[in-house]
């Protein structure tokens, strides 16, 4: 279903890193931050990505250079994750005015 809360999407985005190559995340969304790793600690082999989302906003990828996951799946993926973020913001903005 659809997130319908800030924690509903970490926890979506949550579930799905790992099956795009990525050992961790770091989302925070108005106000809120949660992270995830599935390394016991960084591995200076990988490469981090800031994804804004908001003037505020904003999500950490970071992936293992050796991944087997395809990069070209990257991009789809994070622009998926943006657009529904933003418009969730936008969503949870224009209640905030009601």
């Amino acid at each position: 279903g659809e997130a319908q809360s800030e924690e509903d999407c970490w926890r979506v985005l949550a579930a799905s890193i790992d099956d795009f190559g990525f050992s961790a995340a770091e989302l925070s969304l108005r106000g809120h931050k949660w992270q995830k790793s599935f390394a016991s600690a960084p591995d200076p082999e990988s490469w981090s990505l800031h994804v804004p989302l908001s003037d505020q906003d904003w999500l950490r990828l970071t992936r293992p250079f050796d991944s087997g996951v395809l990069p070209m799946m990257v991009t789809p993926f994070l622009d998926t994750v943006r657009r529904a973020i933003q418009s969730k913001l936008q969503h949870w903005a224009s209640e905030a005015v009601l």
